[in-house]
């Protein structure tokens, strides 16, 4: 049995991909859409620097 995969909902498209490239630093894997009026999925990928995982000032 595989570990859940969580599904975080955000209602502006830029805003979330702002945050999760420009603030976290991940990168995103792919993309899928099923129909233009239908949710967008991303599949980021977490980058690597030095051996760990880059984190930008996180604010806690």
């Amino acid at each position: 049995m595989r570990p859940p995969v969580p599904v975080l909902r955000s209602f502006d498209t830029g805003r979330a991909r702002d945050f999760w490239i420009g603030y976290l630093g991940v990168e995103i894997a792919w993309e899928h859409r099923f129909a233009p009026d239908l949710p967008l999925y991303m599949a980021r990928t977490a980058v690597r620097k030095n051996g760990r995982f880059r984190v930008r000032n996180l604010p806690f």
